[in-house]
């Protein structure tokens, strides 16, 4: 009877947590005449920044909703990327100077370059609504990662840290070391390791965007990934059909942006939620039932001789 106890309260178990389901609609994001396309940020207004490929190199792109700008640092000769866009329209993004690759911040049309001394490798990769980029550079002497702030002229430095990607409007930010592919979260004050999935080390993450309310979404071995920071759930998110998807960006409406493969050539795609469902929790009295419904039928297997070969399959059965 204890064993058929266990199996009871077992089953409870099982059904007492609520289920949750976020269904989204995609939508290709592509470049007319691109040979690939990559989105990488988006904004509260649904504008969507990244790259694209075409013939003459890479550019920039800005997507309204309505049609496509492309953006390229002046005398790059094609080799500009737009990263991230905040909702007064300021990018991020960087070109090659033909020696290795600078990063600047565009408002409007001023482009502003960040660059560390030395043999650095610097990058911006997300600012928020006031401005303030993240980002950090490695260190190529001493192999080392270092988190950046830029907010106005000032440099704020996470020494042997972690490459910041993101930050939000209240200071959160998120990170990876390029080393080892670990992501961080950054509350304010403490550096915490995002770990989840199959992996205890929680590497193979990367973490790229973060909006206000702490949801930080990437990619890892799965795929694309939605991480609530808040209570650690996280959900994996792919391009229906695609080889490979992975998400770079999310907005404070919860709107995704990321790339996928397929048929060997890149597109960008934009996922918007359209739905979300709860299975309620049943209540105590259905929670009994069930019990005490689980409990009668092993009593019947019992009184038909299948007891014997069920007790190995419940929790608890020797």
């Amino acid at each position: 009877m204890k064993k058929t106890w266990l199996a009871a309260v077992f089953f409870i178990a099982g059904l007492s947590s609520s289920a949750y389901a976020t269904q989204y609609e995609f939508t290709t994001i592509e470049v007319p005449g691109a040979l690939w396309t990559s989105a990488n940020g988006i904004n509260n207004l649904g504008h969507i920044v990244g790259t694209y490929s075409d013939g003459t190199g890479s550019h920039g792109f800005l997507y309204d909703g309505t049609g496509y700008l492309t953006i390229d640092y002046p005398g790059s000769g094609g080799n500009t990327g737009i990263k991230d866009i905040n909702d007064s329209g300021k990018m991020v993004g960087e070109y090659n100077n033909g020696h290795k690759y600078q990063n600047f911040i565009l408002d409007g049309r001023d482009f502003s370059t960040y660059s560390f001394p030395g043999n650095t490798e610097t990058s911006i990769n997300g600012l928020n609504d006031a401005g303030v980029a993240a980002g950090g550079y490695y260190d190529w002497p001493t192999n080392s990662s270092n988190g950046v702030l830029y907010e106005k002229s000032a440099k704020v430095v996470f020494p042997n840290t972690t490459i910041f990607m993101d930050v939000n409007d209240s200071g959160q930010m998120v990170g990876y070391d390029p080393d080892f592919w670990i992501s961080y979260l950054y509350d304010g004050k403490d550096l915490s390791q995002i770990i989840f999935g199959d992996s205890p080390y929680g590497v193979d993450i990367w973490a790229r965007s973060i909006n206000d309310s702490g949801y930080v979404v990437g990619s890892y071995m799965e795929g694309g990934f939605l991480f609530d920071s808040a209570n650690g759930r996280v959900s994996t998110i792919n391009y229906p059909g695609a080889a490979y998807s992975g998400l770079s960006g999310i907005n404070d409406l919860g709107y995704l942006v990321g790339s996928y493969t397929f048929n060997e050539r890149g597109y960008g795609f934009l996922a918007i939620p359209i739905k979300k469902t709860a299975v309620p929790e049943p209540s105590p009295f259905v929670l009994l039932g069930l019990a005490m419904a689980a409990v009668c039928s092993y009593g019947f297997l019992v009184r038909q001789g299948m007891g014997a070969d069920l007790i190995g399959l419940l929790p608890g059965g020797d």
